[in-house]
């Protein structure tokens, strides 16, 4: 069993991976099933908190396919949706790295199941417009399966 874990207020959101998704009230340890669809299950996906928003990207949906989808989990409602965002997205992607700054996601490296990548785009979380970063200096080889973190604001 995957999952991942995001707590807010009292709130313990579990992701299961291989299931379906799910919350849990940490207070009283009573689970709770979120409003609306649900996401497909999936695995070697990114989750990120940006305000009050879990934003789930990407992963392994089957054994043959990678998502490229976006949902977006409301934690004061539960409530998910599913998002089509303007601009040329990173495509289906799996093993990849989300970082959050400021009201963005940046989308880092990954695998389209055939072939690594080492593209970096962006997501501007209030406008849900993707846009490729184009880097300086010299660009690091292709990776999947990785850790990125963001060093200061430049």
């Amino acid at each position: 069993l995957f999952f991942s874990l995001i707590s807010m207020q009292g709130l313990c959101l579990f992701i299961l991976l291989l299931g379906t998704f799910t919350t849990i009230v940490c207070d009283t340890w009573t689970w709770s099933e979120p409003l609306g669809y649900t996401p497909q299950p999936r695995f070697e996906h990114t989750a990120n908190r940006v305000g009050n928003n879990l934003f789930v990207y990407g992963g392994t949906l089957s054994r043959t396919k990678r998502g490229s989808d976006l949902h977006i989990l409301n934690l004061n409602t539960t409530r998910w949706t599913s998002v089509d965002p303007i601009g040329k997205s990173p495509g289906p992607l799996m093993g990849h790295t989300t970082l959050n700054y400021k009201s963005y996601l940046y989308v880092v490296f990954g695998s389209n199941g055939r072939t690594m990548v080492n593209d970096v785009y962006k997501l501007d979380t209030i406008t849900l417009e993707w846009s490729l970063v184009l880097g300086r200096g010299h660009v690091p080889s292709p990776r999947v399966y990785h850790c990125a973190v963001i060093v200061d604001s430049e």
